[in-house]
């Protein structure tokens, strides 16, 4: 039965999300479970440079997999010629591979998905399965888009989030150290979930964004971190439209993570994973460990960046002080 009156709930919000015209899911991973299950995939080939969860989906899925290499310009390092019935999984690591590039590399192979995870604001090509995530940009509990011309999104389960918010509340008001564990706790539920709709929840709070903005104010702000430090980056990269990170790439970048975190200011490391089984001569043994994954989202002002500029040439320096650097 219907409720009427009472007291009010959450806001709704009647915006247009950015993507539209797809699948909403509840996890990146799970886009990529759907597709398995939908596309029949028995074969895969997955670049070095990944985080578990891709490969557990996998493993769960019992798809054979091939790993490839990645570039120094994080372009995938494939065989010439692959088999029709084998998939091709494309990382578009911080959003460094253009439409342009992707749209070739479909011609070669037709079997393609594209993992736009870090860049949420490039648009997806027309028959290419394009996976996005809403959590890595937005302050949401869950939430992916699938773009694929196989959608059955409407036989799906739906996912409910109004008991996993603790940690983005409490950050709203408080600090993240103090609701990390909750954090951590949602990733650990979305990693045992099955494929589901995104939430309501999660698809409400996606139709209040300002998209432009958010876009805008994380171009600014990775063209303001590109500036100062370009000169340090040991990475030659393109400036992405709206960016997920700003990546560093530093020969000391542990010591410079720690002596940041004693700042607080967190710069995680993105594939764990890959330094517990590559081998350290490899370049993704080498990106993993040296690539330090600097904020620039819609959080932060023209100050902020400076703030984290100031705190990063004073970490390059102990290192100089300390004979770290060579």
């Amino acid at each position: 039965m219907r409720e009427i009156g009472g007291y009010l709930e959450f806001e709704r919000y009647y915006r247009q999300e950015f993507h539209k015209g797809c699948m909403a899911l509840n996890s990146g991973r799970n886009c990529l479970a759907y597709l398995i299950e939908a596309r029949g995939i028995k074969h895969i080939l997955l670049p070095r440079l990944i985080c578990d969860s891709i490969v557990d989906v996998c493993a769960q899925k019992d798809v054979e997999v091939t790993y490839y290499s990645v570039g120094q310009d994080f372009k995938p390092v494939l065989p010439e010629h692959i088999d029709n019935e084998n998939y091709v999984y494309i990382i578009n690591y911080y959003g460094q591979l253009d439409n342009e590039y992707l749209g070739g590399m479909k011609q070669k192979y037709p079997h393609m998905i594209v993992d736009n995870v870090q860049a949420f604001f490039q648009e997806p090509i027309s028959n290419i399965d394009t996976i996005y995530s809403c959590r890595k940009f937005f302050g949401v509990a869950d939430g992916a888009y699938l773009y694929s011309s196989v959608n059955k999104e409407s036989a799906l389960p739906q996912e409910l989030a109004y008991d996993r918010m603790n940690f983005l509340l409490g950050r709203f008001e408080n600090t993240g150290n103090m609701f990390f564990q909750s954090y951590q706790d949602n990733e650990k539920y979305l990693s045992e979930q099955d494929v589901k709709k995104m939430s309501p929840l999660t698809q409400n709070i996606l139709k209040s964004i300002d998209y432009e903005r958010v876009k805008d104010v994380r171009q600014r702000n990775y063209k303001f971190l590109d500036r100062c430090l370009k000169d340090v980056n040991a990475l030659q990269i393109t400036i992405p439209i709206g960016p997920y990170i700003y990546p560093l790439m530093l020969e000391d970048a542990e010591y410079v993570r720690e002596r940041l975190l004693k700042r607080h200011i967190y710069v995680p490391v993105l594939w764990p994973n890959v330094l517990r089984d590559c081998m350290e001569d490899t370049l993704e043994y080498y990106y993993a460990k040296h690539i330090l994954p600097i904020a620039c989202d819609q959080r932060y002002s023209e100050e902020d960046m400076m703030y984290l500029v100031d705190e990063i040439k004073e970490s390059l320096g102990s290192c100089v002080l300390s004979g770290r650097v060579r």
